[in-house]
């Protein structure tokens, strides 16, 4: 449940508290959360948003915020590995690292390659949070989608942001066939 919650909690609202949470502050004004709580152990935070080494990383903190999805999908993989394979793998002498290798990453590879797969798509259509926690040069965290958006609706190149739309989708679909093709050698079905 722990996981999960920060999850259910998303969209703009939850991006503007980051924003807040991240704000870098400038010589003790409008400092973020993080960067105040930073400095009650005498460390100066980074710049975040307003930092170029630090924007990608604010952005990908920020989406990480909602992982918790993802472990919906994981608990009940890692609960159907059996355990009478892993008893026996036991008995036979495996290390933890061989029953993990061998027993338990084979029987949750299904689980692993729809959430990678999900993980493709999800990273192109990455939209509300780079444009949400812009920095300082939005050249820094710009996505696709906030390029595809920013000619579509704010220099009216509709043509132009469709044919950006259309190379999306040929993107996704690309990477997206490329991840079942190179599945066939590691995804492994309870049935096969």
């Amino acid at each position: 449940v722990a996981f999960y919650l920060p999850s259910i909690f998303g969209g703009v609202a939850v991006l503007l508290l980051w924003s807040y949470m991240l704000a870098p502050g400038n010589s003790g004004d409008n400092v973020g959360l993080i960067n105040g709580a930073l400095s009650w152990f005498g460390i100066s935070g980074p710049g975040w948003s307003q930092d170029e080494f630090w924007a990608k990383p604010a952005v990908i903190l920020v989406t990480l915020w909602g992982i918790g999805s993802s472990m919906v999908i994981y608990l009940p993989a890692l609960a159907s590995v059996p355990t009478d394979l892993l008893e026996a793998a036991e008995i036979d002498g495996a290390t933890k690292w061989t029953k993990f290798v061998k027993i338990t990453l084979p029987m949750i590879s299904p689980a692993i390659f729809f959430q990678t797969t999900m993980g493709i798509i999800g990273a192109f259509k990455l939209f509300a949070e780079p444009l949400l926690l812009p920095g300082a040069l939005r050249a820094w965290t710009d996505s696709l989608m906030v390029y595809l958006y920013d000619n579509a609706f704010k220099f009216y190149k509709m043509g132009y942001a469709s044919s950006v739309a259309w190379v999306l989708f040929v993107l996704i679909m690309g990477f997206t066939l490329i991840n079942f093709y190179v599945s066939k050698k590691w995804v492994h079905y309870e049935s096969q």
